[in-house]
């Protein structure tokens, strides 16, 4: 596979660089901006090695082949229904609604019990994080904050969010970057 760093295109096109203070010799790795050193790239090989050694043991399993069928088979490839089904890959060909009401037979469900949920989009992280910014401005000065405090209360609001995230993993720049 293909890992893209985007650190060469930052640091030529909008002249920004990173640096990083490392706590061992593979801190930050992967991150996205430099191509991982030989360590890292051997452990996210192994972990994509062990989740399709897994998968295709799985398919084995559920369609009562050999791994070497289904290896055989496998390989990458994206099968259509048709072809699937003629290679054992999938009992039948249907819609969604077909394979809700099929699992519900399989599951002794009666077609009354099955309630179906509309999730709302996901929004797109760029839009969200604007609506973030628009929203604390919009906060601080409802509140009638300005200058010197509206900044401070912009950065304790931003905080704040990142720890109510309750994400282990965060990053702070030594600067804010603010749209308008």
């Amino acid at each position: 596979g293909m890992l893209p760093t985007l650190g060469g295109m930052w640091e030529n096109h909008v002249a920004i660089t990173f640096d990083g203070v490392p706590l061992h010799d593979h801190a930050g790795q992967p991150d996205g901006l430099f191509a991982p050193d030989a360590v890292t790239l051997a452990a996210i090989n192994e972990s994509v090695t062990e989740v399709y050694d897994a998968f295709t043991q799985r398919v084995a399993e559920g369609r009562n082949m050999t791994r070497e069928r289904v290896e055989e088979l496998a390989r990458g490839r994206v099968w259509t229904g048709n072809d699937a089904l003629e290679n054992g890959l999938v009992d039948e060909i249907g819609d969604l609604e077909y394979a809700v009401a099929y699992a519900a037979q399989l599951a002794s469900i009666e077609q009354d019990d099955i309630r179906r949920v509309a999730l709302p989009e996901a929004k797109d992280p760029f839009e969200s994080f604007v609506e973030d910014l628009t929203g604390v401005e919009a906060g601080l000065h409802a509140l009638g904050f300005t200058g010197v405090e509206e900044e401070l209360l912009r950065e304790l609001w931003q905080v704040r969010r990142m720890v109510e995230t309750g994400d282990p993993i965060q990053a702070r720049l030594p600067y804010s970057l603010r749209i308008k």
